[in-house]
């Protein structure tokens, strides 16, 4: 999978992904910018907007078994 194909694809300036192990941050990659039409790049530490995902996350945790 090309990130960088896939970002310039659907128009993404920046993302940050990590890899989540029993509660544990196990790693993260950074790709592309922080604001588009700068020089700010996404680190580890970045904050995103959730924006619409936090319904998604939100129906998906409520609908997890006990």
């Amino acid at each position: 999978m090309n990130i960088q194909k896939l970002m310039k694809d659907y128009n993404v300036s920046g993302l940050s992904i990590a890899a989540i192990n029993g509660g544990n941050k196990r790693s993260t990659e950074c790709f592309g910018l922080l604001e588009a039409e700068t020089d700010k790049s996404v680190e580890s530490n970045s904050i995103f907007s959730a924006c619409s995902i936090s319904k998604f996350l939100t129906s998906f945790l409520v609908n997890l078994p006990l």
